[in-house]
């Protein structure tokens, strides 16, 4: 075995083996560096005083919102981010998810105020949010902002005066799941 075909035919399949690239231990550490930045950058707009609380909701359970919304651009409460999924809106957790730079930027650009005075640009501030707690409340709620649009005006369009009232949410519903 140790001939000289041996010799020759291992230093020929060594020769034939493409010269190990230096950029590729680089890259990885790169993405997590931008990982990293992305993820700072996120929580610095998860404490800003417009997204410190759910936008869809009030009480104790909406402090500190643990997800986004990302095609909205809205930062929500864990019982409206599962609310929100049941009609289909992508949702991320701030703490388990990776975040691209791109959805970085519209959570940037976006945010919880501009959600407010877009999707509840008509909306009668006489009539208060839903309490965490009321989820049949919060789920007829948010079906009627980010589903039906109801009590939107598109930033773009002509300032148009609505004098749509809330359509009330069924008042009985006192079912209310467990907080966790």
């Amino acid at each position: 075995r140790a001939g000289p075909w041996h010799r020759t035919h291992t230093s020929a399949r060594r020769s034939r083996r493409p010269p190990r690239r230096a950029h590729h231990a680089s890259q990885p550490r790169a993405r997590a560096m931008q990982r990293d930045k992305n993820e700072q950058a996120l929580t610095d707009l998860s404490r800003l005083p417009g997204n410190k609380q759910c936008v869809t909701c009030t009480g104790p359970g909406s402090l500190a919102p643990r997800s986004v919304c990302v095609p909205l651009g809205i930062f929500v409460c864990t019982r409206c981010s599962g609310i929100l999924r049941d009609f289909n809106f992508r949702i991320k957790s701030i703490s388990a998810s990776t975040f691209t730079s791109e959805e970085v930027e519209i959570l940037r650009r976006k945010g919880n105020d501009e959600a407010r005075r877009t999707y509840l640009a008509a909306w009668d501030p006489s009539y208060p949010l839903p309490t965490c707690g009321d989820v049949v409340r919060c789920k007829a709620f948010i079906k009627q902002v980010f589903a039906e649009k109801k009590y939107h005006i598109d930033q773009g369009a002509p300032a148009a005066v609505s004098t749509a009232r809330p359509t009330a949410v069924p008042a009985l519903a006192t079912t209310s799941a467990p907080d966790l």
